[in-house]
């Protein structure tokens, strides 16, 4: 028996290293062959034994250092929360803890990722991702507990920084023993290498000198091939390995063929760990809705068949087609198990911080933003679109750079000079330009912005400064607040002494699918190894739209739109970091992606909130489905084929603003609308009031309609199928839901009734139309667009002064600044004067209408209806206090709370495209 009081000063010594020794050894057999501490110890014991039989002493000094060791372990689990297992065997779905920190002394690949973060990042940006990668972690399925799976789901932010964490979520999953890491990185080649090569660098990995830590199956030149080496070998091997795939059919069969045919016990005691890049893009399926799959979903779900044991992870800052996914399917990649929402910086530059953020009850008053955004005109953006349909986009030529481009590029230099006055000349400078996703015309886009280079550096080379610095004063105090702390003041002077080296440094690249692109880079590097910073104008279109990175984005010109909350979102390249430079971005885009925008940044919160009231109750996806806010009006929360899932569950049209811009054009619901209008005008003839002052264009104005008259005459009205967000039924059951109790007032137009041809200056007659009043109201000309045929798309019928029409247009004050009133200013002024009071405005419509100006004649044609049309423009109240709690629109696959009437519990939405 060992008496410890003993052991001279030699042994004591030999004691303190056998007990290091054994604690490393027992983290090594736990790791190794996935057992509990307990199990470990079991077998460390049995080494010892036959290393030391013939030396008693030494085997019972050696026994005291390991049971030291164990019991500093265990007790290490409790203090340290490292969680080895000192139970059995798990039930599937039962898993416990079984990670939350980091063994420093014991794990190899994350503390080497954080030694680089530290150096690139800092430490104060390196804890954050140590910390919230811990949380993900956390949730994988334990890599000892064999045939145990999970799946999840992780929300960031656009340009946020998913990549370091997903990075460090791998290189801590493979410190505790997870053996193939598949990174599925999006739909692009550029996007693929660009992952490869930063995951490369993070985790160590060198293609010419292989480090046999971690086995790379892919390169920054190769995507997975069939003939990647032998994956039963290195699987039996234990070596850790790296696969970055791109979301291509051929890839993923080869990477499924390749899975196929590793033995399936080795398969499955070999925890694997697939991070899904850009999760919402390919990912879910797109067939649904015809009980089919589609092929890159069909493809993943038999990846994730293959995994015996393992966990897959979607990241994405869209989640909004994850969550949706069909929650039931086993094999499918619905993140039942968890979702987790990455923490914001507040250096972060997100949607609200850009853009302010609109707020439930009074969606068109947001908050604001920081004042970095700058309006292009619809003209301008029109004038470098090029057309949608074919014919027409064949024989397109882009004019010279509209000055609002010029504006945003000489910006650019400016800001760029700005930079380097502080100190940034050895830092990336990139601008972002934007105008459509048709892949030829980027080129042409190209040539103008080299055209307004050449232009600025002739007046830089030639000292003519006056228009720079014109801007320079205007634009530097803008964001001044947003001026990162200890960054003193900017003046021209010293900016402007670095104007010329800026112009000639900048070079414009086109970044896309073509082949002729030249793909913007920013690792190239001189003799010497340093990089080179890059000072570029980068144009281009679905390769910037989504996941790419552009270093040192400092300006972003941005023209095109679409409906998608996703897609938009992806598309703001300019979200991200800007560290150093905080009050230089700025954003040229157009107005009504503006309002999109702080919506979204309402949608964002929400959704966030709905991933901690989740966590709180401790309940997974499967269980309780995320809700998502839905816009009543123009935005869809992501493409219909993505939805098949999801259902209505509350409606709102709160403060909203909605039209009737797709109106029949034929048949029978013309004479319907004519005679509903008619009727109800008849039956409020005794709450007609008289005219505001200065509205020479109201026929006539009611005041004081009750929501029950407005209800029957939105029932019996027949709205176009094809105008997404108006639905007679939804609109009708939230009036009476609420807004039962507030009055409407009801505005009828009054047209031109006569206009000018465009040709030779001829007088068309636009008629008039009878709808009971005391005369007939001359109608309006509204032309539709020209690819529509077979019905009216006017594409506008209700303009922002429209929503006072019932108010006196003469008590109107001008703005302090001079500017014209915008949307939000006729907003707020309804909202004092009528108190919240609901407009509905009746728009005769000529059934002669035609384009009014030259510049139209391409894009409108001439009406062809059989009568007269009537359009309805809306702004609906909004309730407050009771009426007004909870209210929304939101959709979901697993509503948690109880509808609140039979009316909506049917809402199903519309199925169109």
């Amino acid at each position: 028996m060992l008496n410890f009081e003993e052991l001279d000063e030699e042994d004591l010594s030999f004691h303190e290293e056998m007990k290091a020794m054994a604690r490393t050894r027992l983290i090594e057999l736990k790791t190794q062959y996935r057992l509990d501490i307990d199990s470990a110890f079991e077998r460390w014991e049995s080494e010892v034994r036959r290393t030391h039989r013939r030396d008693q002493f030494t085997a019972d000094l050696v026994y005291h250092a390991g049971n030291i060791a164990l019991v500093d372990l265990k007790e290490d689990a409790k203090q340290r929360r490292i969680f080895f297992h000192t139970t059995g065997t798990q039930a599937r779905g039962e898993q416990q803890d079984w990670y939350n920190g980091v063994d420093l002394e014991m794990d190899r690949f994350w503390p080497q990722l954080r030694d680089r973060m530290i150096d690139d990042i800092g430490s104060e940006i390196t804890d954050g991702v140590d910390n919230s990668s811990d949380e993900i972690v956390a949730h994988l399925a334990d890599p000892a507990m064999l045939g145990l799976r999970k799946k999840g789901l992780v929300v960031g932010f656009v340009q946020s920084g998913k990549t370091a964490n997903y990075t460090a979520v791998i290189s801590k999953a493979l410190d505790k023993g997870y053996r193939l890491i598949i990174v599925l990185a999006g739909v692009h080649n550029n996007l693929r290498r660009q992952t490869q090569m930063r995951l490369q660098e993070d985790l160590g990995i060198n293609e010419d000198h292989p480090d046999d830590s971690i086995f790379a199956l892919t390169s920054d030149l190769q995507d997975f091939e069939r003939a990647t080496s032998p994956g039963q070998a290195l699987f039996q091997k234990n070596v850790p390995m790296l696969a970055i795939v791109k979301k291509n059919k051929t890839r993923l069969e080869n990477l499924n063929l390749w899975l196929a045919q590793i033995n399936e016990r080795t398969r499955n005691e070999s925890p694997i760990l697939i991070i899904d890049d850009e999760a919402d893009q390919a990912t879910p399926n797109t067939k649904a809705a015809m009980d089919e799959v589609s092929v890159i979903n069909g493809l993943l779900g038999n990846l994730w068949k293959k995994v015996g044991t393992g966990s897959y992870v979607g990241y994405t800052a869209t989640p909004f087609a994850n969550v949706f996914m069909d929650p039931d399917e086993e094999e499918g990649l619905f993140p039942s198990d968890f979702i987790v929402a990455l923490p914001k910086s507040e250096d972060y530059f997100g949607a609200e911080r850009i853009f302010g953020k609109a707020v439930p009850e009074e969606a068109a008053n947001p908050e604001e933003g920081l004042d970095i955004v700058r309006t292009i005109s619809s003209a301008e953006a029109e004038s470098i679109q090029p057309p949608g349909k074919k014919v027409e986009r064949d024989e397109f030529e882009m004019p010279k750079a509209p000055k609002s481009l010029v504006e945003a590029v000489r910006w650019f230099l400016i800001s760029t000079a700005v930079r380097r006055s502080r100190g940034h000349n050895n830092k990336h400078s990139s601008m972002l330009v934007h105008t459509t996703h048709y892949a030829a015309f980027h080129f042409q886009l190209k040539e103008r912005v080299e055209a307004v280079i050449r232009d600025l550096e002739k007046k830089v080379v030639a000292n003519r400064l006056e228009e720079f610095e014109s801007h320079f004063n205007s634009e530097i105090g803008c964001a001044s607040n947003a001026r990162p702390e200890g960054v003193e003041e900017s003046h021209w002077e010293e900016v402007k002494g670095h104007l010329r080296a800026v112009v000639f440094d900048c070079e414009v690249l086109v970044d896309n699918s073509h082949p002729d692109a030249e793909r913007i880079d920013y690792k190239s590097s001189n003799e010497s190894g340093m990089i080179i910073p890059k000072t570029a104008i980068v144009v281009g279109g679905g390769t910037l739209a989504r996941g790419l990175t552009l270093e040192g984005l400092v300006v972003s010109y941005f023209v095109r739109t679409t409906s998608m909350y996703d897609t938009l979102l992806q598309m703001g390249r300019w979200f991200g970091y800007r560290v150093g430079y905080e009050d230089l971005p700025r954003v040229w885009t157009q107005e009504r992606l503006i309002q999109d925008f702080q919506f979204l940044a309402l949608v964002e919160e929400e959704l966030r909130q709905e991933i901690q009231t989740l966590c709180q109750m401790n309940k997974t996806p499967k269980e309780i489905g995320v809700k998502i806010r839905s816009h009543p009006g123009r935005l869809q929360i992501t493409a219909k084929n993505k939805l098949v899932h999801a259902e209505m569950v509350r409606l709102s049209y709160s403060g909203q603003r909605v039209q009737t811009f797709i109106l029949h054009e034929k048949g029978p619901e013309l004479r319907t609308n004519l005679a509903t209008t008619k009727n109800f005008l008849k039956e409020l003839s005794t709450k007609k009031t008289g005219l505001p002052d200065g509205r020479q264009n109201v026929a006539a104005l009611y005041k004081g309609v009750t929501s029950e008259q407005v209800i029957r005459f939105l029932q019996s009205y027949v709205m176009h199928e094809d105008q997404d967000g108006l639905d007679a039924g939804r609109m009708t059951n939230w009036i009476d839901l609420r807004a039962e109790d507030i009055p409407w007032n009801v505005v009828v137009m009054r047209g031109p009734g006569t206009l000018r041809s465009p040709d030779d200056g001829s007088l068309i007659q636009l008629g008039s139309v009878d709808l009971g009043l005391e005369e007939p109201v001359s109608t309006m000309n509204r032309a539709p667009l020209k690819n529509d045929l077979g019905k009216a798309n006017i594409k506008a019928l209700m303009s922002a002064p429209d929503i006072i029409l019932d108010l006196d247009r003469e008590k109107l004050e001008p703005r302090a600044d001079g500017k014209s009133w915008k949307f939000e200013d006729y907003l707020s002024y309804r909202r004092r004067i009528a108190s919240g009071t609901g407009l509905l405005v009746v728009y005769p419509i000529s059934k002669y209408s035609t384009s009014s100006r030259p510049e139209q004649k391409s894009s409108r044609r001439s009406m062809q209806a059989d009568e007269n049309l009537i359009g309805l423009g809306m702004l609906f109240p909004t309730p407050t206090g009771a009426d007004a709690e909870g209210d929304g629109d939101f959709m979901s696959v697993r509503p948690d709370w109880d509808i609140e009437s039979s009316e909506i519990e049917d809402e199903i939405i519309p199925d169109n495209d």
